[in-house]
């Protein structure tokens, strides 16, 4: 019975973070995009290599193929892009900027 409640605990724990990061992720989005006429680029920063998903991984790469900074909508196409070329990829998600697995841990910052 306990590793039943030990895998639902990680469940559990995995969509409160994931979607945690979600609403900071959208917050960070808006209040980027009210500034728009200041705003011209985000940055997708991963914290480490092992916090990050393959997709995210695969996102970041091709974010600084482009010189390390997009706008928003450049981030969020590249971002839905990678999650459909994975097989466990939820772009579907991407509407929302919920974080793929629990464990990516990408936020945006803004470039000025």
């Amino acid at each position: 019975m306990s590793s039943v409640v030990d895998a639902d605990s990680q469940v559990i724990k995995q969509v409160v973070t994931q979607q945690v990061r979600s609403i900071q992720n959208e917050a960070a989005i808006r209040r980027y995009t009210q500034k728009e006429s200041e705003l011209l680029k985000v940055e997708w920063m991963p914290p480490g290599a092992r916090e990050i998903s393959p997709v995210r991984e695969d996102a970041v790469t091709e974010i600084e193929a482009r010189g390390g900074a997009v706008p928003v909508e450049e981030l969020h196409a590249i971002l839905t892009q990678s999650a459909r070329t994975h097989s466990d990829g939820t772009a579907e998600l991407m509407t929302c900027w919920v974080p793929h697995e629990g464990v990516c841990r990408c936020c945006t910052a803004p470039v000025y």
